[in-house]
């Protein structure tokens, strides 16, 4: 009978003292605020290339703007009217989509990027208007086919509005975590510049800047349980807000220092 592989079942137990412990010391709610669907929506779309504590900022303007029927111009409110049911979400939807793009662009000037995620979040709200009754679709493939929105926007909302795990979210925190802490093949996540940072005098490797964020999901979605696919980057990211840092990782402090392999000197 062949034996075991002793170095899975090693890893499936670090693996599980990492979860618990990163459950214990962290709630796994999202960090942007939002009220209804389409405010994470335009919430997740700002937050590429830009915290979620700024994202949160710009928002406490712009969300209540998006929410004045007075704010949809009056050529475009009578098509509006026609709407039965008009909710803030709704209004928000029809703001969004009939404003000026230059308006949308000075609301979000703050997140970066913002004539790429004003024109995003516009074209996306005029097809929840035309094709898709108001509503996030609640399909990966309808999703990504949505302007400003790929697989980790997708993933994100899949698991925050409709409890769908169809896998697992990896942001920048993700994406250098689960490799400091050798969750992943370094080998098989398309990296090339590399992090580097020395320990007893020795320069090691620390992680590649520019890896794969696809390749690293398909290694985690085959390492992490599917119960685990929701909460599991939460931990993550709110580690990475708060110990593991990409330029001074607070080791000392960071509650999984004797399971990490790339633990600094203390």
């Amino acid at each position: 009978m062949q034996q075991p592989i002793l170095v899975h079942a090693l890893m499936d137990t670090n693996l599980q003292q990492i979860i618990d412990r990163l459950s214990k010391k962290y709630d796994p709610t999202i960090a942007l605020d939002y009220t209804n669907p389409w405010e994470l929506t335009v919430a997740v779309i700002l937050s590429a290339q830009c915290t979620d504590k700024r994202v949160n900022i710009v928002t406490q303007t712009l969300f209540p703007f998006l929410a004045d029927s007075k704010n949809v111009p009056t050529k475009d409110w009578n098509t509006v009217n026609k709407i039965h049911n008009i909710t803030r979400e709704t209004t928000q939807i029809a703001t969004t989509a009939y404003m000026e793009i230059g308006t949308l662009e000075k609301l979000i000037y703050a997140t970066g990027f913002y004539k790429a995620k004003a024109h995003n979040i516009q074209e996306t709200a005029k097809l929840l208007l035309s094709k898709y009754n108001r509503t996030i679709p609640n399909t990966m493939n309808e999703l990504v086919s949505l302007p400003g929105i790929a697989r980790k926007t997708a993933n994100v909302l899949l698991s925050e509005l409709y409890d769908k795990s169809e896998g697992i979210t990896v942001d920048t925190h993700v994406k250098r975590i689960v490799q400091r802490l050798h969750l992943v093949s370094p080998k098989k996540i398309g990296g090339t510049i590399q992090a580097t940072f020395k320990t007893n005098g020795i320069t090691q490797s620390d992680y590649f800047k520019n890896a794969s964020p696809e390749k690293i999901e398909r290694q985690l979605m085959n390492l992490v349980p599917k119960k685990y696919w929701k909460n599991f980057p939460h931990f993550i990211v709110k580690l990475g807000r708060d110990t593991c840092t990409a330029k001074k990782p607070n080791c000392s402090a960071c509650v999984l220092y004797e399971l990490c392999p790339s633990k600094r000197d203390i």
